[in-house]
C-alpha cells in the first residue's frame, strides 16, 4: 500500500495553465485527475478520494472557500488535504482559507518546482503520520486487547494535524479545539511522550522538514522558509541556527551559483 502512487485532484477552470504542473506531477508517477468547476470537483473528490486537492480560488460556479467548506463538512472528504491555487491574496484571505481547513497556499504565478515541493512535503508528512498512527493503534491493541488508549489516539491525531499545518499561521488552541480537547491537556501528553510542549514539537517538525528540503531540493532558502511556516527568511535562519548550530546554507549538499542563493537576512544577492 505504501508503494501506491499518490492521487491528486486539481480543480481549476483554465486547463492550459495546468500543463507544466501536470507534466511535473505525472512525471513523479502520481495519478492526477482534473475538474473545471467546483461542483465537478466535489463530485470527483467524493468518488475518487484523492490524497490531496489543488483548489483554484476563483471558479466559475463557486469560490474556493465554499468548495473547501463543503469538502470539510462531508465526513467522506473531510480528511482530504486542500491546497489553494490563488492570485495575490491578503493575509485575511489566507487566514479565512486556513480556518476553513486548507493546509497551504500556492500563489500565482508560481514556480512549478516550488509547487511540486509544497505538494510533496504535505503528502510525505501525511504518509508518515498515517504510518505512525497505524503503528500506535496496533501497539495499543496488542497491549490492551481493546481500543487504543484515548491519550494515545489524541497524541497521534494531534501530530497528524500539526504535520498538515506546517505552513499555516495556526494556534495550538485551534489545533486542540479541532480535536475536541484543550491545549493544557495536549501539552501534558506531549511532555510525557516527547519531553516537549505541543508548540515546541511543532517547531521541531517545521525545522526538521526545512533541513531535509535544504539537503535534498534545489529550492531557495526563502522558498523553504515559507514551506515550513516562516514568513520571514531571517526568522527561519535564526531558528535554524539555534537548533542545528549552523546557518541554513551550510546544509546545502549541491553546489549552485552564488547569485541563485539568498543571503541569511532574506535578501537575494546581487
Amino acid at each position: 500500500m505504501d508503494d501506491a502512487p499518490f492521487r491528486l485532484l486539481i480543480i481549476e477552470d483554465r486547463p492550459d495553465a495546468l500543463r507544466p504542473l501536470l507534466a511535473a506531477l505525472e512525471g513523479k508517477g502520481w495519478h492526477v485527475v482534473t475538474a473545471a468547476t467546483g461542483a465537478s470537483g466535489l463530485e470527483k473528490a467524493g468518488r475518487l478520494h484523492p490524497d490531496l486537492i489543488l483548489l483554484e480560488m476563483d471558479l466559475p460556479d463557486m469560490d474556493g472557500i465554499t468548495v473547501c467548506a463543503q469538502l470539510k463538512g462531508d465526513p467522506d472528504t473531510s480528511e482530504i488535504m486542500v491546497i489553494y491555487l490563488a492570485g495575490s491574496t491578503t493575509t485575511e484571505d489566507k487566514l479565512r482559507g486556513f480556518r476553513c481547513g486548507a493546509v497551504d497556499y500556492i500563489t500565482k504565478p508560481y514556480s512549478v518546482e516550488e509547487a511540486v515541493a509544497r505538494i510533496q512535503v504535505h503528502l510525505q508528512i501525511r504518509q508518515q503520520c498515517g504510518r505512525l498512527e497505524a503503528m500506535a493503534e496496533r501497539r495499543a491493541l496488542d497491549v490492551a486487547g481493546t481500543a487504543a488508549h484515548p491519550d494515545q489516539r489524541l497524541f497521534w491525531r494531534a501530530i497528524s494535524l500539526l504535520g498538515q499545518n506546517l505552513a499555516n499561521p495556526i494556534s495550538m488552541d485551534t489545533i486542540a479545539g479541532s480535536l475536541g480537547s484543550y491545549t493544557r491537556k495536549l501539552n501534558e501528553i506531549f511532555l510525557r511522550k516527547t519531553g516537549m510542549t505541543m508548540f515546541e514539537y511543532h517547531t521541531e517538525m517545521r525545522l526538521e522538514t526545512g533541513r531535509r528540503l535544504l539537503e535534498t531540493s534545489g529550492l531557495q532558502i526563502r522558498q523553504i522558509s515559507g514551506l515550513v511556516g516562516y514568513r520571514n527568511q531571517g526568522d527561519f535562519t535564526r531558528a535554524f541556527r539555534k537548533r542545528y548550530g549552523a546557518a541554513p546554507r551550510s546544509f546545502r549538499l549541491t553546489d549552485r551559483p552564488l547569485a541563485e542563493e539568498e543571503d541569511e537576512s532574506g535578501d537575494a544577492q546581487a
